[in-house]
This record gives structure tokens, sequence and C-alpha cells, in this order.
């Protein structure tokens, strides 16, 4: 199966049915999914979290699997009541469509059971809105190679890790390492996430070089995420190491600054890049949708965020677009987001 390709070109990970197997089980001690249950396949079916973490799983059991070939808000929120849904993968953005449908939250939803956000950073106010709703989105992280899950947060603990990505799966091992020795953090300390387990593919297809760039001599997988554990064993995921932006000799990862503009009155959907700048090396860029009308100033972006962040962090310019770009898997399409922001210059 192949990446999605966000921050290069896409490579074919060797998945094994052992790793499909071994996701399986790993999912299955934690999910309250059950033999005979419908879940639902909107996001596409090469994004291996919709096809591997449920629709596998469900048809090895007996289940059912409503496939749509588009996600539609609206479509889904009929789909998740009338035929009574019981688990369901989506990326962040599409349960943020879906809040977005009138009465959603007023419908019947018990049956929803096991509702998994991954795929991209998850903003915590979007797992707030739906946990406030009495629905308990539960965040995983993970990625292609991995099968997918690495790790997730069960739903008890939905509320009180609010944006935590949660803990590794029973048969997977995780740890955070230095950037530059690769050898392993103190809970807190922010370094590369890396993975190891017999869920974890052995490497790329044809691409040998890709293979032992991403593996160690002792197995573990390089995943370019950078993340950090709480005292309490919890990953929480701040970003690719790829989209970090290195403003005035400063580390700023654009998620956390998304995750910020996703609280902000009147935006829709945001993405933040960072753009060659002669002063600062970089400097942060907002690329942002709005509800129709809504103004938006610089000073606006600017303001709200000093709520949440640094001022080092806060973006610089903005540019307000009818469309984020995203590819098929839902992801922020950062290269051509990077055009964007720079034909403001």
């Amino acid at each position: 199966m192949f990446t999605s390709g966000t921050t290069g070109a896409p490579k074919g990970v060797v998945l094994t049915h052992g790793n499909a197997w071994w996701n399986a089980v790993n999912v299955e001690l934690r999910l309250d999914t059950r033999r005979g249950d419908t879940t639902y396949a909107a996001a596409p079916l090469f994004h291996i979290g919709a096809l591997n973490s449920f629709a596998l799983r469900t048809l090895t059991r007996g289940g059912t699997v409503v496939v749509r070939r588009t996600f539609d808000p609206q479509q889904c929120a009929d789909d998740l009541v009338r035929l009574r849904i019981n688990s369901m993968f989506g990326v962040p953005q599409m349960f943020t469509a879906l809040g977005r449908v009138p009465g959603f939250f007023d419908q019947d939803l018990d049956h929803l059971r096991a509702v998994v956000v991954a795929g991209a950073p998850v903003p915590p106010s979007l797992v707030r809105q739906y946990a406030d709703r009495g629905l308990l989105l539960q965040q995983a992280w993970g990625l292609t190679e991995t099968a997918p899950f690495a790790t997730h947060l069960p739903a008890e603990r939905t509320r009180d890790k609010l944006g935590s990505a949660g803990i590794p799966m029973p048969h997977t091992q995780v740890r955070i390492v230095d950037l530059l020795t690769g050898a392993p953090v103190e809970p807190g300390t922010r370094g590369e996430i890396v993975v190891r387990g017999p869920n974890v593919a052995a490497g790329y297809w044809n691409n040998s070089q890709a293979t032992a760039d991403a593996y160690d001599a002792e197995g573990w997988f390089h995943s370019g995420d950078i993340g950090y554990f709480d005292d309490d064993g919890c990953l929480y995921v701040v970003d690719r190491l790829k989209d970090m932006v290195i403003s005035g000799g400063e580390n700023v990862y654009p998620a956390e600054v998304e995750g910020a503009l996703a609280t902000m009155p009147g935006v829709l959907d945001a993405a933040v890049v960072g753009i060659r700048d002669p002063q600062w090396g970089e400097t942060v860029v907002a690329v942002i949708t709005v509800d129709r009308g809504t103004p938006l100033t610089l000073d606006d972006v600017r303001d709200h965020t000093a709520q949440h962040l640094a001022r080092y962090k806060l973006p610089r310019r903005h540019k307000v677009v009818e469309t984020i770009p995203r590819n098929g898997s839902g992801k922020l399409d950062k290269p051509v987001i990077r055009q964007l922001a720079a034909e403001e210059q």
C-alpha cells in the first residue's frame, strides 16, 4: 500500500498478512467492536486506517461494511442513524464537517460505540465538541508502515487526556528518541516517535534507500513524527518533522498553530506552513477558509492565537482561500499550500 506522499513522493509499503493480523489483534483488544457489527467506510479504502482497522476486521468477523465512494456530511449523518452504524474511522476534517450538519448531535447515536479519528493532527477542540455532546472520539496514531495503529486512547480517557493519541497498542513498542543521538528521552521531552512490533512493515517496495533511512539496526521504524510521552505514558503528537518551521532560530510546529486556529470563530479550515523570509529564515503563514461574509484580518488571527501560543509561533501573514488543498486521504497537501502561501509575496 502506498503512503499518502504529503511530504514527498509516495512510497510503496510492503505489508504482510502478519502485519494486518497483528494490527487486527491490537485493535480487537482495545475497541468495543463485536460480531455482527456494522462499520462505515466513507474514508477511502486506499487509506489504511479505513481498510485495515475497520473494514477488513468487520468482514473477517461476519459483519457488515457500508461503503460510500465519497464522504458527504449530510449523507453520513443520515447513514449513521438509519443504518445504526456501530463503528467508523475518519480523519479530523470529516468529523469537523459532520459536526456542522444541522441537528446531527440531536440524533440517537447510542449504537455508535467505536469512533476513531486519526490520519492527521486532531484539534483538541474537535474532540471536546463531540465529548460535550456524549460522543467520544477515540484518537489514535500510526502510519501506513505500522499497519496502521501504533497507539490508541481508550474512550474512557477521552476527557482527561484531551489531545493525546493514547498509549501503545498491546503488541507494539513505541519510544521517543533524541533527534540527534537516537537515544530514548524522558517523559515530557520532545523527540522522534519510533515504533517496533509485528504490525510494523519490513520496508518499502523496490526502494532500499528509503528502507535503510527509516529502519535502524534494532528494527525500530523512524516515523518522522515529533511527539512526547507524559508521565502517565500517553503520547502527544506534535507534528511532522519535515513540516517544522524554523523562524528566527525557534522551532514552530504548524499543527500547534492549526489547532489554535481551529478554535477561532468563523474559521472553517486552516493550514499553516513556513515560507522563506530574508529576516527570519522562514516565516509562519496561515492559509484559512472562513464562513461566508466573515471578515478576518491578520490582527484578528494573531490576537486569537496569542491566547494559546507563544508570540514567536504566531502567523506573520495570512491568506483566505475558498478551499484548503487536501489529498485523497483528507490530509493537508502541504506542497500545494506552500505555493498558495508564497503567492502573497
